[in-house]
């Protein structure tokens, strides 16, 4: 009697269909896990990041109420009264006027709000540490390298500068930066990279956030917009910044570009609208975008 023959259908490869389509389905299944653990893990981000935020806004207001100034910018004597670093001679310094500025050369007419590596603007975070209302433990970091409040730093004279600053939650690449502009304090989700300086001049920060993270942490603490409400992204490639001496920066922190491309953080399509982040699959994952929250 002939023996039994598998009559089952082969693959060129010696594998029943079967068995290829069980493979076909248990890889789908891994790679959907992984996506969906991706998704989780991003999701997991932007909530801490929030509520890091939200933790520095109710540090703000105990700090404000307990001593009567915004941090960073208490003068003396109060600052030195309370245990605090001593305050330097000149506006940007500790000049209590509730504007947070930095000052660009340690002198009369530096003071400015984008300069984010000195004066108010550096102190805030120190302030904050040493009073014990934020985890960050940046003191230490801050008496290592300097112990004057109005002393200029920059990368190139301070490579631990990072260390001076909140790392943020979504990557440790970035930081928690703050500055003033018309008047208005701002925090500022950014790269500390360019926290540095030529002829003197402070610098400023740039964007790391992917267009992704930007979007959805906008969406979670605010409208989703890119240049409206509490929120806003700051596009920092391709800005021309000019400096104009004792008239301080000329030029945009961010361009407007009408369509995304691969250094966009947001765009509108090309058509005359608002402005709307690119989410489009070539440049969501692009990290194009930091982003710049009120300070309340």
């Amino acid at each position: 009697m002939d023996s039994f023959r598998d009559l089952s259908p082969k693959s060129t490869l010696g594998f029943t269909l079967i068995e290829l389509s069980i493979v076909m389905v248990i890889i789908g299944l891994i790679i959907g896990g992984v996506l969906v653990g991706n998704d989780l893990i991003d999701a997991a981000k932007i909530r801490s990041q929030v509520t890091q935020l939200e933790k520095y806004n109710v540090a703000v207001a105990t700090f404000r109420v307990k001593y009567g100034y915004l941090p960073g910018d208490m003068p003396d004597p109060h600052a030195t009264n309370f245990g605090f670093i001593a305050r330097g001679q000149f506006a940007g310094q500790g000049d209590g006027n509730g504007i947070l500025e930095g000052n660009v050369n340690n002198s009369y007419n530096g003071n400015y709000g984008h300069v984010q590596a000195s004066g108010e603007t550096l102190v805030f975070w120190i302030d904050l540490s040493m009073a014990g209302l934020i985890p960050d433990n940046l003191q230490s970091s801050f008496a290592s390298q300097t112990t004057a409040a109005g002393t200029l730093l920059n990368e190139k004279t301070t490579p631990k500068i990072s260390d001076l600053f909140p790392k943020t939650k979504i990557s440790e690449i970035g930081h928690i930066l703050v500055y003033s502009s018309n008047g208005e304090n701002y925090y500022q989700i950014a790269d500390t990279y360019l926290l540095n300086s030529t002829n003197g001049q402070a610098a400023w920060s740039r964007e790391f956030l992917s267009v992704n993270h930007a979007y959805n942490v906008d969406k979670k603490i605010d409208d989703g917009k890119p240049q409206s409400g509490n929120v806003s992204a700051q596009f920092m490639s391709g800005a021309t910044w000019t400096w104009a001496g004792t008239g301080g920066i000329t030029g945009g922190a961010y361009t407007t570009p009408n369509s995304y491309s691969s250094t966009t953080c947001f765009d509108n399509g090309g058509i005359a609208s608002e402005q709307k982040y690119s989410l489009n699959t070539e440049t969501s994952n692009n990290k194009n975008c930091s982003l710049r929250i009120g300070l309340k």
